[in-house]
């Protein structure tokens, strides 16, 4: 991440954004630093046994609200065990730049007309 800016790089683009996966990857403890096994940022989520059995809208709301709150938290472990970091870099490149750009004119042309 910490390459210099290449010609095919949005420069202040690619400032932003290693700043931005910097920031993201000491917060979320993906660092180079090892942490504790048991050191989490994120608090354990306590599912109920039943969870299948799962009857009438509120329970089934919380059956799918507590899978969702687990699940960017084993993501985030298993990038932690693996040592795999985010980087946002990929994002400066002018050709990704310009497909977005070409995007954003074509949903606000077509709004338009």
């Amino acid at each position: 991440m910490r390459r210099p800016v290449s010609e095919d790089e949005v420069a202040w683009l690619v400032k932003l954004l290693v700043q931005l996966s910097s920031w993201f990857n000491k917060t979320a403890g993906h660092n180079a630093e090892a942490r504790k096994e048991g050191d989490s940022p994120w608090p354990y989520i306590i599912v109920s046994g039943n969870i299948l059995e799962a009857s009438g809208p509120l329970n089934t709301m919380n059956a799918v609200v507590s899978w969702l709150l687990t699940v960017p938290a084993a993501v985030a472990k298993s990038m932690r065990e693996r040592g795999i970091r985010v980087n946002l870099r990929i994002l400066a490149s002018k050709r990704v730049v310009s497909v977005f750009l070409c995007l954003f004119a074509y949903s606000i042309m077509r709004r338009v007309f």
